[in-house]
């Protein structure tokens, strides 16, 4: 049967360690039932420390002296604290220390006390086991000078450090921050277009076309329109259309007169001709910047929304790039209205030939309509009126308190910084979505840079913020393929165009 352990505790495993019910005892390393003796030293060490305040120390004291307190009805063998083995607490207060050990110990001192008394109990019972339990080093030095087992507290059985006044201090103001926070408004923010945090897009331009591409279009248009040698008949003629006597005694005799190409014209269309190959060359040299004007720049678009208890006052979002990207403000609404011009570019059209000029002429007849010119200068006239009503004027409406507004910045200027502000932002509402268009350089290879989204408010103790890395890959692609198309238009369309 293994003997029983008899353990002298110091004070320290009632101050600084967690309660005794919930110690693991087999990491003494002692397979039996276990004893915990309280000796007198150190029962009138937790009662002095009892009155000491508020502090962890004293908390510690009271207890240990509650559970002591449960000693005087508890059975003479002890207070059971576990099962399985059995830990027991007694009382050890008749104990003295060993009067044979006053040379090595200072019994002045309490350390000294608690190791004789244990160097005592170890002799009287050689056939157990006995040690002392400390955390400090001063008892264990004297227990090793008289020859009396002693064990270091487990640290798993430790209480954290208590903290210092500084740490109370500032444990203090974080609980009052955190209390203020949660009375603040709180934002989530996202962005729709990025899966994970970092945004990747793709994106494809115009390169300039090879000098061999340039050639075989050119080679091209001109084979297909030639440069034209034939102007028509070179003489004059009129011949009288057919008309009945009915018709011409009403409306007149009509004549269609032929008037040949002069030479003026010929010699204009030679010289329109010899511009026109002259602006399918710069066409052709700058149809990659015109057909890149066009494209779709792609949009970002951040999500952000007010999930706090309150509504945020003299809200600010700031929306800030860094590296390779830059931002621009969406269009305004009303901007939306207004009809897009169409610049297209169109492949310059060559010059119509000049092959003469056919026209009827009509001899009068006797009869006349008086007030036919009456009637036109009476519709004229009423056009002038309605020329000079002026426009209803358009009032804009005063600000919503809870809608967004850009701060003043240039439409379509590529800048690294944007905001909008809103007077209040209402929570436990939609999110609030902001789109901005992104501009980036137009060479091949990828293009880095970072968006960082921030949220301020008058009644926001700290700004919220989150950083979105960006990566734009730029492919670029001839557009040979469109300025064929562009030329296929050409037979498409009515050849009136004339260089001049």
């Amino acid at each position: 049967m293994t003997a029983i352990l008899s353990v002298f505790p110091d004070t320290n495993l009632f101050l600084q360690c967690k309660p005794l019910r919930e110690l693991d005892w087999a990491l003494l390393g002692h397979e039996g039932d276990i004893e915990l003796l309280i000796t007198r030293p150190v029962q009138t060490e937790l009662d002095a420390l009892k009155a000491k305040g508020n502090s962890r120390q004293a908390s510690k004291s009271r207890s240990a002296a509650t559970l002591i307190a449960e000693l005087l009805v508890a059975p003479e063998e002890g207070l059971v604290l576990k099962q399985n083995p059995t830990v027991r607490l007694r009382m050890a207060r008749a104990m003295r220390p060993d009067p044979a050990a006053a040379e090595e110990l200072n019994y002045d001192s309490r350390d000294d006390q608690l190791v004789g008394i244990a160097l005592a109990f170890h002799k009287a019972n050689s056939d157990g086991s006995a040690l002392l339990l400390t955390y400090d080093h001063g008892p264990m030095f004297s227990a090793r000078e008289v020859g009396l087992p002693f064990r270091k507290i487990p640290d798993e059985w430790l209480l954290p450090p208590e903290p210092d006044d500084a740490a109370r201090r500032e444990s203090a103001l974080k609980s009052e921050l955190e209390r203020y926070q949660k009375s603040e408004p709180k934002f989530e923010i996202g962005l729709l277009e990025a899966s994970g945090q970092t945004l990747e897009l793709s994106f494809t331009t115009y390169s300039s076309l090879t000098e061999d591409e340039m050639a075989s279009l050119l080679a091209g248009v001109l084979s297909q329109y030639p440069e034209a040698t034939d102007f028509g008949p070179s003489e004059p003629s009129e011949s009288v259309v057919r008309s009945s006597a009915m018709g011409v005694s009403i409306f007149g005799e009509e004549k269609e007169v032929f008037t040949p190409a002069t030479s003026e014209e010929i010699e204009h269309y030679k010289r329109s001709y010899a511009e026109w190959k002259e602006a399918c060359k710069g066409y052709l040299q700058d149809i990659h910047k015109a057909l890149n004007k066009r494209l779709d720049w792609p949009t970002l678009t951040t999500r952000i929304s007010n999930i706090g208890s309150r509504p945020a006052d003299d809200a600010l979002v700031e929306l800030e790039v860094k590296g390779a990207i830059r931002v621009v403000r969406p269009r305004r609404r009303d901007d939306d209205d207004e009809p897009e011009s169409d610049d297209a570019p169109k492949f310059p059209r060559p010059p119509t030939a000049p092959s003469g000029r056919r026209k009827r002429v009509r001899r009068p007849s006797h009869f006349t309509f008086s007030g036919a010119s009456d009637a036109l200068a009476a519709v004229s006239a009423g056009k002038h009126y309605l020329n000079t009503v002026p426009p209803l004027r358009n009032f804009s409406a005063s600000r919503d308190p809870n809608s967004f507004y850009w701060k003043d910045v240039a439409q379509e200027s590529p800048l690294t910084y944007l905001s909008l502000e809103c007077e209040q932002w209402r929570h436990a509402r939609e999110p609030e979505d902001f789109t901005v268009g992104l501009r980036f350089p137009r060479e091949a290879g990828v293009h880095s840079g970072s968006l960082t989204v921030t949220v301020h408010a008058a009644n926001l103790t700290n700004p919220t913020s989150k950083t979105f890395p960006i990566r734009v890959n730029v492919a670029l692609m001839s557009p040979s393929a469109e300025v064929e198309r562009q030329i296929e238009e050409l037979s498409v369309a009515p050849k009136r165009l004339r260089l001049s």
